[in-house]
């Protein structure tokens, strides 16, 4: 794939899905970026699924006298997008994902309660647990995670506390698998020069003043987050906390 007309538009390509992330003060608009992608799409005899193809414009909740971007023809704008199995909204948030979570993991309770009722043990009762109820609630937990709010939160802790009391699986702190997964995943990330995120990163510190500032668990800069958003997206919460 060629690269963006502006610098301040990204590509994000993941096996044959694109996604075009163009800001609101970006000097080049999205229908300009994505007219861009066409005529590359053309000229290397691939066909664009517009079908699949959405645009979904992100604000701050509760904005007044925002004016909406012009619609891309054959595009369709939508208020609500799944990207990589992760369900999202205009506002940023993950209510909605946390929502299909519940109802895919109370689904997979009752087949373990079936199993549970069929003999089997209370040991691979919890390996299945774990391979197909919590697998799916931890899937990608730490791109999003920041969003989630309280109430999300103890959404997710209430399908581990039934699966404790059904006798299913040990009880788990969502919080602390949360912690625990962020902290992982970094690890990645900070050994691994050739993770898809590093380019991410924000500049390493100076090796001369690296040795007078507060030991990290990392050699980057922290980033100067001006809003929450920014300051609860992944990369900015682990530079933050990982020690």
């Amino acid at each position: 794939m060629s690269d963006t007309i502006s610098d301040e538009t990204t590509l994000v390509k993941f096996a044959d899905d694109l996604t075009l992330v163009t800001p609101a003060a970006a000097i080049v608009s999205v229908e300009a970026e994505f007219a861009s992608v066409q005529s590359w799409a053309r000229d290397n005899k691939l066909q664009i699924n517009f079908a699949k193809t959405k645009e979904i414009v992100i604000t701050r909740c509760g904005r007044r006298g925002f004016m909406q971007p012009p619609l891309i023809p054959r595009v369709a704008r939508e208020n609500l997008v799944k990207l990589l199995g992760v369900t999202f909204n205009n506002h940023l948030s993950f209510a909605d994902h946390v929502r299909k979570l519940q109802i895919v993991a109370r689904q997979r309770q009752y087949l373990l309660q079936l199993l549970n009722r069929q003999g089997l043990d209370s040991t691979c009762l919890d390996i299945v647990f774990k391979a197909i109820a919590l697998s799916t609630m931890l899937y990608a937990m730490p791109a999003f995670s920041g969003y989630l709010t309280e109430s999300d939160v103890n959404s997710l802790q209430a399908v581990i506390n039934k699966a404790f009391k059904l006798g299913i699986s040990p009880q788990f702190l969502i919080c602390v698998l949360l912690l625990v997964g962020l902290t992982a995943s970094f690890s990645k990330l900070n050994t691994n020069r050739q993770h898809c995120l590093v380019p991410l990163l924000p500049p390493e510190r100076n090796l001369e003043t690296r040795s007078t500032l507060r030991a990290r668990g990392h050699r980057f800069s922290l980033p100067q987050c001006k809003s929450e958003l920014f300051k609860d997206a992944y990369i900015n919460r682990v530079l933050f906390s990982y020690f």
